[in-house]
């Protein structure tokens, strides 16, 4: 009689909703050619890495952690208007914002020079989560873009102020400013 060991998926009736989010687009983005047991060996060794580097935390609240603090919530829209190109920020929808976050973090994991696979992806989590990773300088990267853009609509500057008033998010810590949002309106009017 062949037995079965614990996987993923039975290990995930346990975790909350956005836990299972979160784990089901890792595996996905983890995933090549189809093999999806492959993938879940992987994301179970740097579960197990992760473990072993932080036996006193959850790993799960380490791959939340790090994932979180890669989340991008701004990006640009390009536009076409009288053959000039204008560009938008607009926020990202949870979904999407996930999906960058894994892929920012699985395409720098791969830049470790540690040959296992898993100990690089659990070494990338484990920078990102103390806040020493390149993916982290990447995503402030992307809001320093957001911040050289000086043709900004008055309409959209002031929904992304007003929304950033009221978010909890650390925008301070990103760098973005946005010109001193007085003087700009000012300088609008004129």
């Amino acid at each position: 009689m062949i037995r079965k060991k614990p996987s993923v998926a039975s290990s995930s009736k346990k975790l909350k909703t956005s836990q299972k989010l979160i784990l089901d687009l890792f595996l996905n983005r983890i995933l090549k050619k189809g093999k999806k047991s492959v993938a879940k060996k992987l994301f179970l060794n740097t579960l197990k890495y992760l473990k072993y580097l932080q036996p006193k935390l959850n790993p799960f609240i380490i791959l939340e952690t790090a994932i979180k603090k890669v989340l991008p919530t701004i990006e640009l829209k390009t536009q076409y208007l009288e053959e000039n190109l204008i560009y938008k920020p607009n926020f990202i929808n949870k979904y999407k914002a996930f999906n960058y976050a894994i892929k920012v973090i699985l395409q720098i994991s791969f830049t470790h020079s540690i040959k296992n696979y898993s100990k690089k992806l659990a070494k990338e989590l484990l920078e990102t989560f103390l806040g020493k990773s390149k993916s982290i300088k990447k995503k402030e990267e992307m809001f320093k873009d957001i911040e050289k853009l000086k043709n900004l609509d008055l309409e959209t500057l002031q929904n992304l102020y007003i929304s950033l008033n009221y978010t909890k998010t650390k925008f301070s810590e990103c760098h973005v400013k946005f010109y001193n949002f007085q003087n700009f309106v000012k300088y609008k009017k004129k």
